[in-house]
């Protein structure tokens, strides 16, 4: 899995760059959004002239970053990892991170014995366990202490946890330790509350303790860099040095199969009869315009093809949910995929006379370039980032008016329409992720000097 890249050639001074990868060594499942980001750019860094590289991951139980074997661990990632233990007389060694199923096994008569005796739950002693066992293995784990000129690359990092906040602004209070942050988003405290339910308080911490004494901090798109630097000077902090990088999109999609989830079948879709829209279905990614759209559509008499929307149940979504799914007027207009795989999600792209993606905001908006690199064409809301995703390839629309995007669906859906988008859409270059890595190494050492 993982790629070899030349190594940079621009001269530097001695030292050693850290790539934080801690939230994607524990990630379960497939790769998407965030996690997909960390790989694609992790598996990329390679040292520059006179710097070492070095993959880390965040270990609470010792309150440190501690080094891994990042080849190896991303042979098989969400399946353990590989640290590095700490020199004892010779050659670092190798040691795999223990589970949660070799832990439970031994003990598992031990702990029927205790519950009988004290009534404990099973799964509490279990835990106990694994915390404790866990604790001691992370002592022998190679922990990085910070030196003179040495820079850490965070592309997630662990912002609700104090101690990694800590050992962070002591790196650069007493080895002047160069941080570069990925900004991807800071949705969760620009928005209005109805539209974030999560991360709003630690990650506002985070930007306010860590990004101000950044080298430099690197966003996803020009409207994350923009929300953020307004953020700062509305809370009196003086920006750092920013820039914003693009996202590579030379996606490898899985082979294509048609879904056979109940609601698909008894629909009785078939190749090109269906709009298509992909993203958690929560408040900010605006499903409820969908809702409005088609009673509009029905009110006007205009019988549009039904709507297949992919992706999991979030936060503060059941009354919208429930209109869409038990409105007669238009209930079966609404397909919901909630567990489709990324075959399902190629064929549902493949064979979609259109997609459209209605977001209030996003920190990117992968749907849309997907969409695009399947060759079929795509509407999206004109807000935040979403304009910055495959510009000109893509036709927008205000996500407040229903009016506005029942119109531009209509006029996608004629064939004069269909045919010159999607040649246009077969004309798109996608930014390739060697491109998206080129671009972070480029501004690091030139802005930040890493």
């Amino acid at each position: 899995m993982t790629r070899i890249i030349a190594n940079d050639t621009k001269s530097m001074t001695n030292s050693r760059l850290y790539v934080d990868v801690t939230q994607l060594v524990h990630w379960q499942g497939r790769l998407t959004g965030i996690p997909r980001v960390m790989y694609e750019l992790s598996t990329r860094f390679k040292p520059a002239s006179g710097q070492k590289v070095v993959h880390v991951s965040w270990v609470k139980e010792v309150g440190a970053f501690c080094e891994i074997d990042f080849v190896e661990t991303a042979k098989k990632l969400g399946q353990g990892i590989v640290y590095i233990k700490q020199e004892t007389g010779g050659a670092a060694s190798h040691k795999k991170a223990v589970g949660i199923k070799e832990v439970y096994k031994p003990f598992k008569r031990l702990a029927k014995r205790v519950i009988v005796k004290i009534g404990l739950s099973e799964l509490a002693i279990v835990q106990k366990t694994q915390d404790n066992l866990a604790a001691a293995e992370a002592q022998t784990y190679k922990k990085v202490s910070f030196k003179p000129s040495d820079a850490i690359f965070i592309s997630w990092g662990e912002w609700w946890d104090e101690t990694f906040l800590q050992v962070l602004e002591n790196g650069v209070r007493d080895e002047k330790l160069k941080i570069i942050p990925v900004i991807h988003d800071v949705l969760p405290f620009t928005l209005a509350p109805q539209f974030s339910g999560h991360s709003t308080e630690s990650l506002m911490n985070y930007c306010r303790r860590i990004v101000p004494i950044s080298a430099l901090v690197l966003s996803v798109s020009r409207a994350t860099q923009e929300d953020l630097r307004q953020w700062l000077v509305k809370n009196d902090i003086k920006p750092p040095k920013m820039d914003v990088f693009r996202l590579g999109e030379d996606f490898e999609f899985a082979k294509s199969e048609m879904p056979t989830d109940e609601a698909f079948v008894k629909a009785g879709l078939k190749k090109n009869d269906y709009i298509l829209t992909v993203g958690t279905i929560e408040a900010r990614k605006n499903h409820a315009l969908l809702y409005y759209v088609y009673k509009l559509a029905r009110s006007r008499g205009i019988d549009l093809p039904v709507s297949v929307i992919v992706g999991r149940r979030g936060w503060k979504t059941e009354q919208i949910y429930d209109f869409m799914t038990g409105d007669p007027e238009v209930k079966d207009k609404f397909v919901f995929l909630h567990d489709a795989s990324d075959e399902n999600l190629t064929w549902l792209y493949e064979h979609a006379k259109l997609s459209v993606q209605p977001s209030f905001c996003e920190g990117w908006g992968i749907p849309i370039a997907e969409s695009v690199a399947h060759g079929t064409p795509c509407i999206s809301s004109d807000k935040t980032s979403m304009i910055e995703v495959a510009e000109g390839y893509v036709r927008h629309f205000d996500p407040a008016s229903s009016d506005e995007c029942l119109a531009l669906i209509q006029e996608m859906l004629t064939p004069e329409s269909q045919k010159k988008w999607r040649a246009k859409c077969a004309e798109y270059k996608q930014t390739t992720w060697d491109e998206s890595y080129a671009q972070v190494r480029t501004k690091m050492q030139e802005i930040a000097h890493v």
